[in-house]
């Protein structure tokens, strides 16, 4: 978790004051300008890989750049962000350190040369096959991303591509560092991965570096692009996401299903030595509450503070008088994992039959999808596969 201290809002106004005419073109979307031809015929629809690589900072660009087997596919094109100046070379595929362009390169792919070579059919052979195992996309970005454009930077090159697992190569000031050692003296290369990473993160295979020291705030585009992956919907969008969909929906009693670190719960009990799975209901849902059919998880301990998008759902149902609850799970290490699974399994099949909606949770109380949820997680039985949080 990273904690940053504000100034007074009095020290901030004038900055804030000259920022508000920006303001909203720091919310305007990268442009992907991709080869459609090749596109289609590597991979169909849309760009997929099994591995992401995103570099941010010039040491990671020269090292993609160097890679050999490169296929151009397109070019990421940013607002306020001008191509004057460019070589040549930068509309070839191959620009020099200094060109402030964003390209995108499938690796492995029959360069075109190749495809000449071996002919229409040959080539589009070469090119399936390679595509069906998922292969990498390399995104070099030359040029800076200031901190305000970030975050709409990310959600479009990321939204433009599908992948498994992203990587993301970036750098920071020795001055934000907070762990030991002396950047000029040794070469210090760091690591943090997303939850969803961390979980997935093969036991034979560990992190490639070691974790960040607690303390170390990183920003900028690698920040927001890593934030995007941990968080697809973000705080400050969560509002509107629940706007959006909720509006297009019409329903009678809503249950949604979040989840919070442990570090934020505030009530009794150990999250790693027990399944912690409790409930928030809105005023609507507590005066309909069947008095046969009590609330389907403890409520949640009073100065606990739950935030983002299920906050932003149950706050929507909560304004428009709507009946709704949330069963939330805290989740920490990962010994009880398999067991907190069941108990929200649980808790859920108390709240849908509550609701009258016996059918829904009688497929919950089968063993087969309590065992496809386990394999999705990587929970092999009902006492293998763990989490590891840093």
């Amino acid at each position: 978790m990273f904690i940053a201290f504000t100034p007074s809002r009095a020290f901030l106004q004038e900055e804030e004051d000259a920022a508000a005419p920006s303001a909203s073109g720091n919310l305007r979307p990268a442009v992907c300008v991709w080869n459609k031809r090749l596109i289609h015929q590597l991979f169909g629809q849309r760009p997929a890989c099994d591995v992401l690589v995103v570099a941010t900072c010039p040491t990671s660009c020269a090292l993609l750049q160097s890679l050999p087997g490169k296929t151009l596919l397109g070019a990421v094109l940013a607002p306020a962000v001008s191509l004057a100046g460019n070589s040549l070379a930068a509309a070839a595929g191959d620009p020099a350190p200094g060109d402030r362009v964003c390209c995108v390169y499938a690796l492995g792919q029959p360069s075109k040369q190749q495809q000449q070579q071996q002919g229409e059919q040959q080539a589009e052979g070469a090119a399936a096959a390679a595509a069906g195992g998922g292969g990498v996309l390399l995104v070099c970005c030359q040029y800076p991303v200031v901190r305000e454009r970030a975050a709409a930077w990310a959600r479009s090159v990321l939204g433009q591509v599908s992948y498994g697992h992203a990587v993301f190569l970036g750098a920071m000031p020795a001055e934000q560092f907070r762990g030991q050692g002396d950047a000029s003296q040794e070469e210090m290369v760091f690591s943090l991965l997303t939850r969803a990473a961390r979980q997935q993160q093969p036991s034979t295979h560990p992190a490639p570096a070691p974790l960040l020291p607690t303390g170390t705030v990183v920003g900028g585009l690698p920040a927001a692009l890593l934030s995007h992956c941990q968080y697809p919907v973000v705080r400050e969008r969560a509002a509107a996401w629940a706007r959006s969909v909720l509006g297009q929906v019409s329903y009678g009693h809503a249950v949604f299903l979040g989840a919070m670190p442990a570090e934020q719960f505030r009530g009794q009990g150990d999250a790693s030595q027990e399944e912690m799975v409790f409930s928030l209901l809105t005023r609507a849902a507590r005066q309909q509450q069947p008095s046969t059919h009590p609330a389907p998880a403890p409520l949640l301990p009073t100065g606990t503070v739950v935030g983002g998008l299920p906050a932003a759902l149950l706050s929507h149902c909560q304004v428009r008088g709507q009946s709704a609850e949330l069963l939330v799970l805290v989740e920490m290490v990962a010994e009880g994992r398999p067991a907190l699974l069941e108990a929200l399994a649980a808790a859920l099949a108390a709240a849908l039959t509550g609701r009258g909606a016996a059918a829904a949770a009688g497929a919950l109380a089968g063993g087969a999808g309590l065992a496809a949820a386990r394999r999705a997680l990587g929970l092999s039985g009902g006492q293998g596969g763990t989490d590891v949080y840093a």
